[in-house]
């Protein structure tokens, strides 16, 4: 039938672009929590999305700078599937390899038909 057809091409393409991304991420956010007996709200940490398929491109721009030297900036994206819905103030855990870096999510995601790519910054504290 042309639906089957259709889904064979499009289940092809998702297939072939995530075969590229072989680094994995877990999304961590935080949500209030009030403890029944003292009434104090705290923060606790949960596991949104995990073990991920994922790809981080990291990008080196040369910025304006003053003087003789042009100042350098970090353009870090995650590319992940669109299934995982990433808010705001998320930290990022990507394991490439055996080693695992800390991100924190920052701006909107650009979410197309087969993936999202989100703007990353480095995790120098989770706040």
């Amino acid at each position: 039938t042309p639906f089957a057809i259709q889904y064979n091409i499009l289940s092809n393409k998702w297939g072939a672009i995530h075969s590229l991304w072989t680094d994995r991420c877990t999304v961590l956010v935080r949500s209030k929590q009030t403890d029944p007996v003292t009434h104090i709200t705290g923060f606790t940490q949960q596991v949104l999305c995990e073990d991920e398929p994922c790809k981080v491109s990291v990008q080196t721009l040369a910025a304006a700078g003053t003087g003789s030297t042009a100042a350098l900036a970090q353009s870090i994206k995650l590319f992940v599937s669109n299934t995982c819905s990433i808010p705001p103030g998320s930290q990022i855990l990507v394991t490439r390899g055996n080693q695992t870096t800390a991100y924190v999510r920052s701006g909107v995601p650009g979410v197309f038909t087969y993936h999202q790519e989100v703007m990353l910054e480095p995790a120098e504290r989770w706040a």
